[in-house]
């Protein structure tokens, strides 16, 4: 996605070892490169997230059959 814009990119090694770094510590979104992790603090703190926790809330404890 971002192979026409002229910025350092992080390799695929360090990426795939953020992710998996996230996962072990169980982090709720992983933000694994330096252009995700600029928007790290916006996204949790935004609305979508917001939404996004409201809603699980409200699902809890909720079965489905």
């Amino acid at each position: 996605m971002t192979r026409g814009l002229d910025l350092p990119k992080a390799s695929p090694e360090s990426v795939a070892r953020a992710i998996f770094d996230g996962v072990a510590t169980e982090e709720e979104d992983i933000f694994p490169d330096p252009m995700s992790g600029a928007i790290a603090d916006g996204w949790r703190s935004g609305a979508a997230k917001a939404l996004e926790h409201q809603f699980a809330n409200t699902t809890m404890g909720v079965s489905v059959t």
